[in-house]
């Protein structure tokens, strides 16, 4: 079930939330049982007053909301209790095109109450709307251990605070997020590589000095592409991770596994990532120039103003991603697998659209 869990205030959230509402064109509705057969449709949720503000200070009893596409009427579900008396459910149930959204946020001065975006379906459209609104909301925000936390809940744990994760009741679910610091690799001159790259262990020892692989023994190269269900032994991972302002240009290291990660300003320029399976991933200003992305499941990915300049992309399976300002130039596309509706919004050569095998439709969305 992708998911999406943050920190924020009403000040964190209203930013993101309006851009998502005037970009997605969508409309909500509190999910709950109502009392009468009419509830409040809502074409906003920046002027709710309890928007930022956790009613409760339990994230499983805060308020829910439903979003999708205006062009979808939200369902309700009648009953009647005892007596006669009507009711109307808002669930997802009844609602199959929607996303749920829960804000949390602060209760009381000084605790923050986690939010979350979820979706419990594969249909591919509602989960592309599930990514991009998330992405919205959260823009800005800093990502930590799998939470997304903005600038204002962030200084309020800085400050004595508490994040909650499950109730103010019970401080021993607090989120306590440890910070790391990446930096540029030290002292690794490529260009004394003469255009070759690194094998797989140098490259390994790479990350661990990087402290994005742990330290110890060097992960076995799988045999065959990864999945997110891989038991042991596994070979380089990045899930729920961030991986952001980092070189990791001329390094070997195919079969890699990304999953519901964020990578942002990040070079892989001239890598091998052969075989690689990054799903429910948003790539954001990364240059792939010049490497090698042959084979890779890159299914359900967000890509915004990413190179792929003289990469090679043959037999890739790109369905279901997005694509913004991205630069395909003189990238080989030979076998890679394209919808149809996607191909139109790219820009590229005559050669590289007659060497696409085209998709009707998109498929059914990738596990994980």
């Amino acid at each position: 079930m992708p998911i999406t869990r943050f920190f924020a205030t009403k000040a964190d959230m209203i930013p993101g939330l309006a851009v998502a509402e005037r970009k997605l064109g969508i409309h909500f509705a509190r999910q709950m049982v109502y009392d009468n057969k009419s509830f409040d449709d809502l074409h906003s949720l920046l002027n709710v007053p309890s928007l930022g503000i956790s009613r409760t200070g339990n994230q499983a009893s805060d308020d829910v909301y439903l979003f999708q596409a205006t062009k979808f009427p939200f369902v309700g579900e009648e009953f009647e209790l005892e007596g006669g008396i009507g009711k109307l459910h808002i669930h997802p149930g009844v609602n199959p095109h929607t996303v749920q959204f829960t804000p949390g946020g602060l209760f009381g001065s000084s605790c923050v109450v986690s939010g979350h975006i979820w979706l419990d379906r594969s249909h591919s459209q509602v989960a592309l709307l599930y990514r991009e609104f998330a992405k919205y909301v959260t823009m800005g925000f800093r990502s930590v251990q799998g939470y997304r936390i903005g600038k204002e809940a962030l200084a309020i744990y800085e400050a004595g605070g508490r994040l909650v994760t499950r109730s103010v009741g019970d401080p021993g679910g607090d989120f306590r997020p440890q910070f790391k610091f990446v930096a540029k690799p030290p002292a690794m001159d490529v260009g004394t590589l003469g255009g070759q790259r690194y094998s797989y262990e140098d490259s390994c020892k790479a990350l661990q000095r990087l402290h994005l692989l742990g330290a110890g023994r060097i992960p076995p190269l799988p045999g065959q592409m990864p999945r997110y269900d891989d038991y042991e032994p596994l070979g380089v991972e990045f899930f729920r991770a961030e991986l952001a302002d980092v070189s990791l240009e001329k390094l070997s290291l195919p079969r890699t596994y990304f999953g519901h990660s964020e990578i942002r300003d990040v070079s892989f320029r001239g890598s091998d990532l052969s075989e690689s399976v990054a799903n429910w991933n948003d790539f954001t200003n990364v240059d792939f120039s010049l490497a090698d992305l042959s084979h890779c499941d890159l299914r359900s990915c967000c890509f915004d103003k990413v190179q792929f300049k003289h990469s090679i992309l043959r037999g890739v399976d790109f369905r279901h991603c997005s694509f913004q300002n991205c630069n395909f130039e003189g990238a080989d596309l030979m076998g890679a697998k394209l919808a149809k509706a996607t191909v139109t919004k790219l820009r590229l050569s005559a050669a590289q659209r007659s060497t696409i095998v085209l998709r009707k439709v998109n498929g059914p969305d990738p596990p994980g």
